[in-house]
């Protein structure tokens, strides 16, 4: 059931969708990430044939044809009809080394796949949460514009013929003027945001449905602990395993894997006979030296990688730690301090109009109280936004 109804809404798009719906659908949808599920469909055909043999070789043969009468067998003895099998045989511990590289391939791939996939969950709450602060941004904008305009009528209905009151309405002209180009702007971006919704769902999003307050920031040092089951580091640890198979490979090539063959030979007049064969390619030219550097070289590049990875993947969450940290500070002084000491000498302000005096004072206090509105917005999307940042490097998809 819930995948039929998963499917209707992508037929259907998704307008007003939940959060969580959105995600779900990008999930399901994304090209990228069936990519990589192809890769480990792929991979997990590489992991069954690594513990394979090579396929044997079988050769026929007709030796010693007289070429006076091709059809006569039975001239001499060396005059055979043939058939032979040859099969290599891998050195003791190669196949268990290529089938335990395989595997750790196959493991690198699927970190690689969850990498992604909380990758897109956090670019898609991110879109989701800079479309929520547009979206309260103009209703704040078009709720001031609104309340300036009647005030401004009111304010003309008393100063029709004061100088003062002149210079008042023309700044409230003017203040509105910016609004609406304010307005406009914020139109455009909530447009941008739900293309760029549409593309990371994969199907149309009119909206999304959701209401962010800001709470006290999660402990930092618990989340810090679970930067162990970052995907990309786990990715990276599955590289290192790996190449370290590769190495242990790469040192069995020195021991060369003989081929064993058995034949079988039937002449026309002589008795018929077997043969059995050994061969062993001779390593006389340290090709097989070369490769295991090649592969000492190799593990080492990706354990310096992962050295560096490990380090910038710390460097990113203590960057979105303090940006939460400090997102939430922000929101914290402006509810508790900015604006209640402004919201009170706007009421002081608002008054004094309402009885003809001060308008541009009054738009001026208006100005300042829309400029805190827009950074207590933005505190809590920016919160928002890097605590999806902090779930996505401490190993959590949705």
């Amino acid at each position: 059931m819930k995948a039929v109804l998963l499917a209707i809404s992508m037929v259907l798009g998704l307008a007003a969708a939940t959060l969580d719906g959105v995600i779900d659908t990008a999930l399901a949808n994304s090209p990228s990430l069936q990519s990589i599920g192809e890769k480990i469909a792929a991979s997990k055909e590489a992991v069954a044939l690594a513990s394979h043999f090579d396929n044997p070789v079988v050769s026929i043969g007709v030796n010693d044809i007289q070429l006076d009468d091709l059809s006569d067998r039975s001239i001499e003895r060396m005059q055979s009809s043939s058939v032979s099998v040859k099969q290599r045989i891998p050195f003791f511990g190669k196949r268990a080394e290529k089938e335990h590289a395989a595997k750790a391939g196959n493991a690198f791939l699927f970190h690689r796949l969850d990498e992604a996939r909380a990758a897109l969950a956090a670019a898609v709450r991110s879109e989701a949460y800079t479309l929520w602060k547009a979206e309260r941004l103009l209703e704040i904008e078009s709720r001031n514009a609104a309340l300036m305009q009647r005030d401004a009528e009111l304010f003309r209905s008393y100063n029709l013929t004061a100088s003062g009151g002149h210079m008042g309405i023309m700044a409230a002209e003017l203040a509105l003027s910016k609004s609406a180009l304010a307005r406009q702007t914020l139109e455009t971006e909530i447009s941008e945001r739900l293309a760029r919704l549409s593309y990371l769902a994969g199907t149309s999003v009119d909206g999304v449905d959701m209401e962010l307050t800001i709470e006290s920031p999660p402990d930092l040092e618990v989340l810090r602990k679970r930067l162990e089951y970052n995907f990309a580091l786990q990715a990276g640890k599955e590289a290192i395993e790996e190449r370290k198979a590769d190495l242990a490979y790469a040192k069995l090539q020195r021991y060369p894997d003989p081929t064993v063959g058995v034949g079988y030979f039937r002449r026309e007049a002589f008795e018929d006979y077997l043969s059995v064969t050994l061969s062993i390619p001779l390593p006389l030219y340290g090709t097989e030296a070369r490769k295991t550097q090649m592969a000492e070289h190799r593990l080492l590049g990706e354990e310096h990688r992962y050295a560096d990875l490990a380090l910038s993947v710390r460097s990113d969450f203590e960057r979105e730690a303090a940006r939460l940290t400090g997102s939430y500070e922000r929101c914290r002084i402006l509810e508790e301090e900015s604006l209640p000491r402004l919201e009170h000498m706007f009421e002081l302000a608002a008054a004094a109009v309402d009885t003809g005096d001060d308008l541009k004072r009054y738009i001026d206090l208006l100005e300042q109280k829309l400029q805190l509105e827009k950074a207590r917005i933005g505190a809590i999307a920016d919160y928002h936004t890097a605590y999806a940042q902090l779930r996505a490097l401490t190993g959590v998809i949705r």
